[in-house]
C-alpha cells in the first residue's frame, strides 16, 4: 500500500509538471518568422530546391520573387534568411549591422580559413576587430594602395604587351586566360614585392605554378555547397570525401605559406624600417601585443589576399568586355573619352580616371549586372533578434543577394540591360551610402580591398579599350556566351576569346 502510495504521488507530480509545461508552451510567443517556400522536407529542408545546373544566386532570387524580399529556407535544420531587395538590404546592413556582424561556422572556415583565423571566416568579436584594424590601417589603407601602383601598371603593362604579341602573329587572344593571369600575378606583387620594386620578380616559376594551382583548388572546394553543414550524419561519414579534401588542402596552403613567408621576409626589416618600404609580410611579422599573429593566421590572410583578389577582379574585367561587345557605341564613347584625357602617346595612369565619367559609369553599371561574389560572404546573428518586423532566431545565416539587388526593379528602370548612362550625372556611390548597388557590401563586413579591387578593375577596363581594338574571335557580339558558372566567384561559362588589333603607336606597348 505503501509502494503504491509513492506511485500515486509519483505520477501526481509528472501528471503535474507536464501540464505546467504544456500550458507554458501554449502561452509561449508563437515565432513571426519571414514567408518560406512551401515543401519543406525533414532532414534536409529545402536543400531540394537548389539545382546544380543553375547558379545559387539565380535560385535564390527566384525564391525571392516568390516568396518576398525577405524569404527563410532551411538548409538541412539550419534557418537560411535570403535578402533580395536593396531596403531589405539596409536594414540588415545598416540597421542591425552589429547583430547579423558574425560568419557561420561551415567546413571552409575550419580549413580553409585556418580554424576561422582568415577575416573572411572569423567570427565577429575581439579577434575579428584587430584583424580589421591591421586590414584597414596597414595592408589596405588608401596609402599602401596608392604606393602599389605602380605594381598594377607593371601588370597591365605585361598584359597589353602579350596581348599586342599575339596580335602581330595574327591569332586570337584567350582573355580569360590573361586576365586570371594578371589577377593572381598583382596579388603576389602587392604581398612579396617592396613598394615602387618595380618589375623585380618575387617567386620562381615552380612556386608561382604550386600557389596558383593551389589558389584554384581552393576557389573550386569552398564554392560548392557542403551538404554536411547542413546535415550533421552527412559531416559525421563524409560520404563525398569533401571535408578530407579540405583539410588535405589547408595543410598545404598552410606549408606554402609558410615557406613563402619565410623566404620573403626582409632580412633588414626592424621597428626602424621606413613603413613605406615594408612589404606586407613585413607587416604580417611586425606585429606586437595582442596584434601579433600566429602562423596559421599569417597563412590566412596570406590566401584572403590572393583568392578573394585575384578570380573577383579578373572575372569583373572579362564580364567588361563581353558586356561592352554587344555595344559598340559604348566602347567608343569610351575610347573618345580616354583620347581626350590620354592621348595617344603613353598609357593610361591611374590618376587619368578621376576624370573619366563615362569609363567610371563603365565599371559601376559592370558591378551592378555582375558583382563577382553575387552571394558576397554570408552573414550570422549570435542571437535572436528582429529584422524588418520578423523574428530571426539565434544562429541564422543571412545571404545577402548582390546580384538580385543590382537587379532590383525598385531602383533601375529596366534593370537586365548594360546602360552606364544610368550612372551620369548620378552621385551613386558603392562603398555603403546606396544600397541598390553594394558590390563589395556594407558596414562591419565590408570587403577590406574594395579600394584596390575598384582600382584594378578600373585601370584594367581603361587601359585595354585605350590600347585595343577588340571584336570577338569567330563569332558575332550576339553570339557571345553570357552563360554563369555557378560558385562563390561568378565566372563566364566559357573562355572570352577575342581579337584585338593595336589602336596607339608600338612604342607605346614596350
Amino acid at each position: 500500500m505503501e509502494f503504491n502510495g509513492m506511485v500515486s504521488v509519483a505520477v501526481a507530480v509528472v501528471l503535474l509538471g507536464a501540464s505546467i509545461l504544456f500550458l507554458q508552451s501554449m502561452r509561449k510567443k508563437k515565432l513571426n518568422l519571414p514567408p518560406s517556400p512551401k515543401g519543406r522536407m525533414p532532414i534536409i529542408g529545402h536543400l531540394h530546391l537548389m539545382d546544380d545546373d543553375e547558379a545559387a544566386h539565380r535560385t535564390f532570387a527566384r525564391l525571392g520573387d516568390e516568396n518576398g524580399p525577405l524569404t527563410m529556407i532551411y538548409m538541412g535544420s539550419k534557418p537560411t534568411v535570403l535578402v533580395s531587395t536593396a531596403a531589405m538590404a539596409e536594414q540588415v546592413l545598416k540597421h542591425n549591422d552589429q547583430a547579423f556582424a558574425s560568419r557561420p561556422f561551415l567546413t571552409a572556415g575550419k580549413t580553409l580559413g585556418f580554424d576561422f583565423k582568415s577575416i573572411v571566416f572569423a567570427p565577429f568579436g575581439n579577434y575579428y576587430k584587430r584583424l580589421r584594424r591591421i586590414y584597414t590601417v596597414e595592408l589596405l589603407s588608401p596609402k599602401r594602395v596608392a604606393l602599389s601602383q605602380v605594381l598594377r601598371q607593371i601588370e597591365i603593362k605585361h598584359v597589353m604587351e602579350s596581348v599586342l604579341a599575339e596580335s602581330q602573329a595574327g591569332g586570337p587572344v584567350n582573355m580569360t586566360s590573361k586576365l586570371q593571369e594578371m589577377g593572381i600575378d598583382n596579388l603576389v606583387r602587392m604581398i612579396f614585392a617592396k613598394p615602387n620594386m618595380g618589375a623585380t620578380e618575387c617567386l620562381t616559376r615552380e612556386e608561382m605554378v604550386t600557389l596558383k594551382g593551389v589558389v584554384k583548388e581552393a576557389v573550386n572546394l569552398a564554392g560548392h555547397i557542403y551538404a554536411g553543414d547542413f546535415i550533421p550524419l552527412l559531416d559525421i561519414y563524409d560520404f563525398t570525401g569533401h571535408k578530407a579534401k579540405t583539410q588535405k588542402l589547408a595543410a598545404k596552403m598552410l606549408k606554402i605559406a609558410l615557406q613563402l613567408i619565410e623566404k620573403n621576409k626582409s632580412k633588414d626589416s626592424g621597428p626602424n624600417m621606413d613603413a613605406d618600404k615594408l612589404n606586407l609580410v613585413d607587416i604580417l611579422l611586425s606585429q606586437q601585443g595582442d596584434d601579433k599573429l600566429p602562423d596559421h593566421a599569417m597563412a590566412g590572410i596570406l590566401f584572403d589576399f590572393i583568392i578573394a583578389g585575384s578570380d573577383t577582379t579578373s572575372v569583373s574585367i572579362e564580364w567588361a568586355l563581353a558586356e561592352l561587345l554587344h555595344y559598340p557605341h559604348y566602347i567608343k564613347r569610351a575610347q573618345e573619352e580616354l583620347d581626350a584625357v590620354v592621348g595617344k602617346d603613353r598609357v593610361v595612369d591611374e590618376a587619368d580616371i578621376k576624370n573619366m565619367p563615362f569609363v567610371q559609369a563603365v565599371v559601376k553599371e559592370l558591378f551592378r549586372l555582375h558583382p563577382a561574389a553575387p552571394l558576397g560572404i554570408p552573414h550570422y546573428n549570435m542571437e535572436a533578434t528582429t529584422l524588418a518586423g520578423y523574428d530571426i532566431p539565434a544562429r541564422t545565416t543571412v545571404m545577402l543577394n548582390l546580384w538580385a539587388i543590382g537587379r532590383d526593379p525598385a531602383h533601375w528602370q529596366n534593370p537586365t540591360e548594360f546602360n552606364p548612362d544610368r550612372f551620369l550625372n548620378k552621385d551613386i556611390t558603392m562603398f555603403g551610402r546606396d544600397f541598390q548597388l553594394i558590390p563589395f557590401s556594407v558596414g562591419r563586413r565590408q570587403c577590406p580591398g574594395a579600394g584596390l579591387g575598384l582600382a584594378v578593375v578600373q585601370l584594367s577596363v581603361a587601359s585595354l579599350l585605350h590600347a585595343f581594338e577588340w571584336s570577338p574571335y569567330g563569332q558575332k557580339p550576339e553570339e557571345i556566351d553570357m552563360r554563369e558558372k555557378p560558385g562563390l566567384v561568378t565566372p563566364r561559362m566559357s573562355d572570352l576569346v577575342l581579337t584585338a588589333v593595336p589602336r596607339l603607336p608600338l612604342h607605346v606597348y614596350s
